[in-house]
C-alpha cells in the first residue's frame, strides 16, 4: 500500500473547503490516480506500469491502430498527461484537509516544501523510475524527432511560382487563393453591412482616434477613451434596429405600441456570431502570417485587471497584438507578436468594435436580462439560455472551409494547420523574397547606412541603441515605435501581396480570372420576375443613412435556367433553389470592372449606342424605373445617394473627388429620376410578371415580398412561416 498526503484539491473536480462533506468516490479516485502516478517499474521497464502502457494505446492510429502516431501529433497527447499527473501529484502530496475514506491525514501547517521536495525526487524528475520520468524522456525526444522531421506538408512550386502543389494532387494557383481572400473579404463586408441594417455613419478619420497603447487601466480602450467620443454611438444603429421594417427588434401590439421581439433579438445576435466567425478568418487572411488559433481567441476588447486588450490602433490600422508566443519554450521570454489590419478590415473590425458588438450587448441586457462582461473579442454572444461553449480551432476551420468550399480552384480539407503552411509557403516565395536582407545593426561594413551616425553621436553601437531606446536586439519584448514600425511593413509586404495596396493603403483591383467575374451588363436574355420590395425609409434625410440600396427581388417560381454556370441547374424544389442563388452570389468577386475614367462632362455620360441606355460614370439609366444602376455594384441606387455610393474603396480608387462629383451632380439633372426615399412612397414596383432588370444581381439579404401583402422577410423559411400565419386560408385552398 502506498501512503497518502492530504493535499489540496484540483480547480473544477473537487472543493477546496475545509468543512466540504466527505466524498467517499472522490477519495478512492484521487487515490487510485496517485498509485498510477506512483507505481514502480516490473524489472525496470516503463510498460509494466498501467499508465505507461495506457499512454501507449494513446499513441496509435485511430481508427485501426496499425501504426504509430507521428511527434507532431504524440506530443500534445504526452504534455496532456503530464499535466493532469502533476495535478493529481499535488492534490495528493499537499491537501487542504483530511480525506477519511482515502486514509489521507491532514498535514502540519509548516514544513510543506519540505514535504514536497522528498517525494517530487522520488517520482516526478526526470530520470526517476516511474511514470512521470517516463513521460518527460519521451516528450523531450518527441520534440527533438519533431524539429528533425520538418514541415508536415512538403510543397512544391511551379516553374513561374504561381501554383503551389502538394501530396502529388493538391493544386492551388496564386489567382485563386486572391480570389478566396477577395471573397472572404467580400462575405465579412455584406454581414457588416446587414448587422448595420445598411447604415453607413459619418466617415472617421482612423489617424485622429486616440489610442494610448502604453495605458493599463481596466476597461480602457480606445472606444471607452473620452478624447474620442465613440461610447454614445451606437444607440442610433440601436434605434434603427429597433425600427427596421425588415427583421426590427421591436414588433406592433395594437396602435401605438410595441414590445421586444424576442425572436428577432435571437436571430440578430446568431448573425453576430456568424460575422465575428468570418472577420476570425478575414484577419488571418489579412494580418500577414497565419496566427494559432489559440492566440486569436485570447484578444481582448479592452483592458482588465490581469490583461492588457489584444486589438488597438496605432497609425491609423487596426492592428492585433499578441503577448505570448510559441518561441518562448526555447527562450523562457515572451515577447510581442503584432498583426496589423488593411485598411478596409481595419475599417469592418472598427465598425465592429464601435457599433456592432454594443448594440449585441445591449440585446443580451435589454430583451435576456444577461450583463456581458467578457472583455475576449472573439466569443459567441448567441448562446442564450445554454451553457456558454467558447470557440476552438475546429471553428475556425469549419468557417474557412465553408468558404473554400464557395469558393473556385480552391482543393478541399484546408484548416487551421495547412492554411499556417500554405501561409508560411507563400511568404518564403513570394513576400520575403522580394524583400532586400540587411542588417540594420552593422555600422562597420560597406552596406551600412548614414543612418548608423545616429546612434554613434549618442555614443552607442546600434545595437545598444536599438535595445536602450527601440528594438531589443536580442528578442522584441518591448512594445516601441521601432518594434510596430517593423510589424507595420512586414503586414503591408503581406497585404501587398495579396491585395495589391497603393500608397493610399487601400486595395488595387485583384487580378481575378477573367471569364469568372465577368458580367454581361448589356444582356437582356434573362428571365428573372421582380418580386415585391418594401424600401427601407428613414426619417434622417440628411444623414448618410439615406445610403440605403434598393435591391429588385426574383420571384424564385420563375428563376430556374437564368443563374451562372456555378449556380445550380434545374432545381427540383424550393431549398436547392435558394441554394443556388446564394452560390451565384457568392459567386462575385470584388475585382473592379476596368473602364476609362470620366475625364469631363462630355465623356461621362457619353451613351454607347443610340439604343443604348445612359452610360454615366459607372452608372446607367433605367428610363422604365427612372433608376440608375451602378454596374459594379449591380445595385439601384437613388440620385441624392450617388454621392455617398461613390465613397465606396471599390469607386474611390479609380475616380477623383471631382469626378464622383460630376457624375452626381448629372445624376440630379435627370428628369424624374427617383431621388430620395419620398419618390419610392409614391413608386409604384414593377408586376410580378414584368421583365427582370439586366443590371441587378440576385438579392443578396435585403428579403423576398408577399405577393399576397405586404410583409418581406429576409428568407425562404421566413415567407413560409408568414404564409402558415397569415394566409393559411390560401394554402388550404391550393391543397383543395
Amino acid at each position: 500500500m502506498i501512503s497518502l498526503t492530504p493535499s489540496r484539491l484540483p480547480l473544477g473536480l473537487w472543493t477546496t473547503r475545509s468543512n466540504s462533506p466527505q466524498d467517499p468516490a472522490a477519495d478512492v479516485l484521487l487515490r487510485f490516480c496517485y498509485f498510477a502516478i506512483a507505481e514502480d517499474f516490473e524489472g525496470g521497464l516503463a510498460s509494466s506500469t498501467m499508465l505507461v502502457y495506457f499512454s501507449a494505446v494513446r499513441g496509435l492510429s485511430t481508427p485501426n491502430g496499425n501504426e504509430y502516431l507521428q511527434p507532431h501529433r504524440f506530443t500534445p497527447i504526452l504534455a496532456r498527461l503530464i499535466y493532469c499527473s502533476r495535478l493529481v501529484f499535488l492534490e495528493a502530496v499537499l491537501p487542504h484537509f483530511s480525506r477519511i475514506y482515502g486514509g489521507i491525514a491532514r498535514p502540519p501547517r509548516h514544513g510543506l516544501l519540505r514535504r514536497l521536495n522528498a517525494a517530487r525526487r522520488e517520482y516526478m524528475c526526470d530520470g526517476t523510475l516511474s511514470p512521470m520520468g517516463e513521460f518527460l524522456s519521451l516528450l523531450s525526444y518527441g520534440n527533438a524527432l519533431r524539429r528533425s522531421q520538418g514541415s508536415t506538408f512538403r510543397f512544391h512550386w511551379s516553374d513561374d511560382g504561381e501554383v503551389l502543389s502538394w501530396n502529388g494532387n493538391q493544386r492551388l494557383s496564386m489567382v485563386d487563393f486572391r480570389g478566396l481572400a477577395c471573397k472572404v473579404l467580400r462575405s465579412v463586408t455584406a454581414s457588416c453591412s446587414r448587422l448595420m441594417y445598411d447604415w453607413e455613419p459619418t466617415h472617421l478619420d482612423l489617424s485622429l482616434i486616440r489610442d494610448n497603447l502604453s495605458t493599463t487601466t481596466p476597461g480602457y480602450s480606445f472606444v471607452s477613451d473620452p478624447v474620442n467620443q465613440l461610447t454614445d454611438a451606437y444607440p442610433e444603429l440601436l434605434l434603427r434596429a429597433c425600427i427596421s421594417p425588415v427583421d426590427g427588434l421591436l414588433q406592433e401590439q395594437g396602435q401605438n405600441q410595441s414590445t421586444r421581439d424576442a425572436k428577432a433579438a435571437r436571430a440578430y445576435l446568431e448573425a453576430h456570431d456568424d460575422h465575428l466567425k468570418g472577420l476570425i478568418v478575414l484577419c488571418n487572411f489579412d494580418g500577414g502570417q497565419c496566427a494559432r488559433i489559440t492566440e486569436l481567441l485570447t484578444l481582448e476588447c479592452f483592458n482588465t485587471a490581469s490583461r492588457e486588450r489584444g486589438i488597438g490602433l496605432w497609425g491609423a490600422k487596426m492592428c492585433s497584438i499578441t503577448r505570448h508566443h510559441r518561441a518562448r519554450l526555447a527562450t523562457n521570454n515572451e515577447f510581442y507578436v503584432i498583426r496589423f489590419f488593411s485598411k478596409p478590415v481595419s475599417r469592418l473590425m472598427f465598425q465592429y468594435l464601435v457599433y456592432i458588438r454594443p448594440v449585441a450587448i445591449s440585446i443580451l441586457r435589454e430583451c435576456f436580462h444577461i450583463e456581458h462582461t467578457n472583455a475576449l473579442l472573439f466569443s459567441p454572444l448567441s448562446q442564450v439560455g445554454q451553457k456558454p461553449t467558447p470557440w476552438t480551432a475546429s471553428t475556425f476551420t469549419k468557417e474557412l472551409r465553408r468558404h473554400c468550399s464557395a469558393a473556385t480552384g480552391i482543393p478541399f480539407g484546408i484548416g487551421v494547420q495547412m492554411y499556417r503552411q500554405i501561409s508560411i509557403a507563400i511568404t518564403e516565395r513570394h513576400v520575403h523574397a522580394a524583400v532586400a536582407r540587411f542588417n540594420r545593426f552593422g555600422d562597420t561594413t560597406g552596406t551600412a547606412g548614414h543612418e548608423v551616425a545616429y546612434a554613434w553621436q549618442s555614443g552607442h553601437r546600434p545595437m545598444q541603441r536599438h535595445t536602450t531606446y527601440g528594438l531589443d536586439g536580442a528578442y522584441p519584448d518591448h512594445l516601441q515605435p521601432a518594434l510596430l514600425r517593423a510589424y507595420e511593413r512586414v503586414s503591408a509586404s503581406w497585404q501587398n501581396f495579396l491585395w495589391g495596396c497603393d500608397k493610399s493603403g487601400e486595395p488595387r483591383s485583384i487580378p481575378i480570372e477573367a471569364d469568372r467575374a465577368q458580367l454581361n451588363y448589356a444582356s437582356t436574355h434573362h428571365s428573372l420576375t421582380l418580386s415585391q420590395k418594401r424600401p427601407f425609409i428613414s426619417d434622417l434625410e440628411e444623414s448618410p443613412s439615406n445610403n440605403k440600396r434598393l435591391r429588385l427581388i426574383p420571384d424564385l417560381s420563375s428563376v430556374r435556367g437564368t443563374m451562372s454556370t456555378e449556380a445550380i441547374a434545374q432545381p427540383s424544389s424550393e431549398e436547392s433553389l435558394v441554394i443556388g442563388i446564394e452560390e451565384d452570389v457568392n459567386s462575385f468577386t470584388c475585382d473592379y470592372m476596368s473602364r476609362p475614367s470620366p475625364e469631363g462632362d462630355d465623356k461621362a455620360a457619353e451613351p454607347i449606342s443610340d439604343d443604348a441606355p445612359l452610360r454615366i460614370g459607372p452608372f446607367v439609366h433605367v428610363v422604365e424605373l427612372n433608376l440608375v444602376i451602378c454596374l459594379d455594384c449591380k445595385t439601384a441606387i437613388l440620385a441624392r445617394q450617388v454621392k455617398a455610393h461613390l465613397v465606396d474603396p471599390l469607386h474611390r480608387q479609380h475616380l477623383t473627388l471631382k469626378e464622383r462629383r460630376n457624375i452626381s451632380n448629372q445624376i440630379l439633372e435627370i428628369l424624374n429620376i427617383l431621388k430620395d426615399t419620398d419618390d419610392l412612397q409614391h413608386w409604384k414596383f414593377p408586376p410580378p410578371e414584368a421583365e427582370p432588370v439586366p443590371y441587378l444581381e440576385p438579392p443578396l439579404h435585403n428579403g423576398l415580398g408577399c405577393n399576397s401583402c405586404r410583409y418581406i422577410g429576409r428568407d425562404l423559411r421566413r415567407i413560409r412561416e408568414h404564409y402558415r400565419q397569415e394566409h393559411s386560408d390560401v394554402l388550404e385552398r391550393a391543397h383543395v
